[in-house]
């Protein structure tokens, strides 16, 4: 397109969009391919309007049409499949969690082919995704993120089947997932305009509410599960909770960077605390860390995050409630505070005098509350399911 001016590109694409083309992806190559023929027409001496009747003569009226249609349904086709693949994996895990908690034969496995399943599907979703979005920008990051995510799904498959090598691929994925992500959100911190046409972005969200929901699944099964007095094998549910929920959430905080109205001080502020959260949220995932630490790394995150949400609804968001939303993003954070100070999620009570002013059945009805009450606020809703996760997970349960 470097041989025609901005008002003939213009052109061509209103042409195309006359003609029934209205998926951007598939319009932009086809812009392509008809700029570089009216360029070779014109380098032959047509003019630029010639080299378009000429090209219109070479086209059906309904060829633009029909190409759209087809890839449409391809594209449905792929999309099929990786749904098809990922609520099977997600049903399969379901009956994990049933047979677990009714100790019957075959949970073991069933955790295994649903791990297996969600392998496919992300392999699945990362190949359609080229195809269904109008950027192909990013690409390598997204395929990486998934790849780590695959590893990471391998290293907990390899776990239950006590199987060499699992600390190596848990930590392998988990401390690269961090250097990655880290660099790309210094990335987007310096090229907010650029970062925020890449796929990875366009995929989050896009499909932000859906892997939401997926979060919030996790968390009832690994909930039900614990207080079922299961075995241990609830914490696989948490962990699922807080490594994917922990990359999604960290992701989804760039799109402060795209905003005009935010100080430079304020995204760099935001970008620090995110990394270290990350870091403190993924890192606990690692056995090989003493427990205590991993405790104290998780809480440390969360109060981190806490505080920076509760300042950006009181500095930053335009929401009516953003007093109200900023005050409870505030209890929660203190809520986090005092784990720490207590030491909370020891398993004995007498560590610490907080622990039962912290874990009991008012603190968990005020956070069910507040979610379902502030469901629609994204950035609130983030902050009150991870809040969720970590409260039932490190709530003290005798036998466990």
């Amino acid at each position: 397109m470097g041989g025609l001016t901005s008002e003939q590109v213009r052109r061509l694409r209103e042409y195309l969009e006359s003609r029934g083309l209205t998926f951007e992806e598939l319009k932009a190559d086809m812009l392509d391919h008809i700029c570089c023929d009216v360029e070779t027409f014109m380098e032959q001496g047509f003019s630029f309007e010639a080299s378009i009747e000429k090209i219109k003569s070479q086209i059906p009226n309904n060829q633009f049409k029909k190409i759209q249609t087809e890839t449409m349904e391809a594209i449905d086709k792929r999309i099929r499949i990786t749904t098809i693949l990922t609520y099977g994996s997600l049903g399969i895990l379901l009956l994990a969690a049933v047979f677990k908690s009714l100790r019957l034969a075959g949970a073991g496995q069933m955790l295994i082919l649903s791990f297996v399943g969600m392998t496919i599907a992300l392999i699945s979703s990362v190949l359609t995704n080229p195809l269904i979005k109008e950027k192909k920008r990013g690409r390598a990051v997204l395929s990486a993120i998934v790849m780590l995510l695959i590893m990471f799904l391998t290293s907990l498959c390899f776990q239950l089947l006590q199987f060499p090598g699992a600390p190596f691929l848990r930590v392998t994925s988990i401390t690269l997932s961090i250097g990655l992500l880290s660099v790309y959100g210094f990335y987007s911190y310096l090229n907010p305009p650029h970062a925020s046409r890449h796929m990875v972005i366009q995929y989050v969200k896009k499909n932000g509410l859906g892997i939401e929901k997926l979060l919030i699944f996790l968390l009832a099964l690994g909930t039900g599960l614990k207080f079922l007095k299961d075995d241990p094998t609830f914490v696989i549910f948490f962990v699922l909770l807080f490594v994917p929920g922990g990359i999604f959430y960290f992701i989804s905080s760039w799109q402060y960077y795209f905003d005009d109205q935010a100080t430079k001080g304020r995204k760099l502020a935001l970008l620090f605390i995110s990394i270290m959260a990350l870091a403190l949220f993924l890192l606990p995932a690692v056995n090989s860390i003493d427990y205590r630490v991993r405790v104290l790394m998780g809480w440390s995150g969360f109060t981190m995050i806490s505080l920076a949400i509760s300042v950006y609804y009181f500095v930053s968001s335009t929401d009516r409630q953003k007093l109200l939303l900023g005050f409870f993003s505030l209890l929660v954070a203190m809520f986090g505070f005092f784990s720490l100070t207590g030491e909370a999620g020891f398993k004995d009570p007498a560590v610490s005098p907080y622990l039962s002013l912290i874990y009991n059945p008012i603190v968990l009805f005020g956070l069910l509350a507040m979610f379902v009450l502030y469901f629609r606020r994204p950035v609130f809703r983030a902050l009150l399911i991870m809040a969720l996760g970590l409260f039932i997970f490190n709530y003290p349960v005798p036998g466990i």
